[in-house]
């Protein structure tokens, strides 16, 4: 007679916090952690930080407020913490806010449409820091990438009719995987993969390679995105 052996499942409990614990807003979009241990929340209604006990907000004051002193927008959909230990809050209008771990100042990077060079759109999806240092930000008009030494952004668009670049403008997610690879997720359903040519002399060479959906094999529409990936 065979025997049927069953594993205790752990019971998991979550403890909630809300607006009435001292968050910010109840729509959180990203969490990150900085090397201190302290947590780090992007809110519809500013930045957090908490340290177990109490939460400290950083928010857009108004324009009056001192240039380095306040974020540009209160509403953050990405965030990041490099390992230089900046943090880093992409906001939907605002662009990208760079935090001083020391000082709190605060950097800003806009797009400007007479600086070849800027931020391609003011509104950041998501953020990610490679293995060699250079920043992917994800935004809802194009890729950009930029490079500390230079202080550049590296603009990627989308075009649809050249398969070397990207399908959508809308730039979900990024990740790095253990080659050195960065994939992107786009609004179009689409998986791409960023390659250098032989070419590649910086990160405005870079090429994309397209994983497309069963849908687009087959000319079916396809109005949904891929929000995220991962690497095991």
């Amino acid at each position: 007679t065979p025997w049927l052996l069953y594993a205790q499942i752990e019971q998991i409990q979550f403890e909630p916090y809300i607006q009435k614990d001292g968050l910010a807003a109840n729509m959180v979009y990203d969490i990150a952690q900085d090397s201190e241990g302290f947590m780090w929340f992007a809110s519809a209604n500013g930045l957090n930080r908490f340290d177990g006990s109490v939460f400290k907000l950083m928010y857009h004051v108004d324009s009056t407020a001192a240039p380095g002193t306040t974020l540009t927008s209160n509403l953050i959909k990405a965030l990041l913490v490099d390992k230089e230990g900046n943090k880093w809050a992409g906001t939907q209008g605002g662009g990208l806010n760079k935090i001083d771990p020391h000082t709190s100042k605060i950097t800003y990077f806009k797009h400007e449409s007479r600086h070849r060079f800027s931020l391609a759109h003011n509104e950041i999806l998501c953020l990610l820091e490679d293995s060699i240092g250079n920043f992917w930000i994800g935004t809802e008009k194009g890729l950009s990438i930029y490079e500390k030494h230079t202080g550049k952004f590296h603009n990627h668009y989308a075009d649809k009719n050249d398969t070397s670049k990207l399908y959508s403008s809308a730039v979900l997610s990024l990740k790095q995987d253990k080659d050195g690879d960065i994939w992107l997720s786009t609004w179009a359903g689409l998986l791409h993969r960023a390659i250098k040519p032989p070419t590649y002399q910086d990160p405005s060479d870079f090429i994309f390679e397209r994983f497309p959906h069963k849908n687009m094999e087959t000319n079916t529409p396809f109005d949904e995105g891929i929000w995220g990936n991962c690497v095991d």
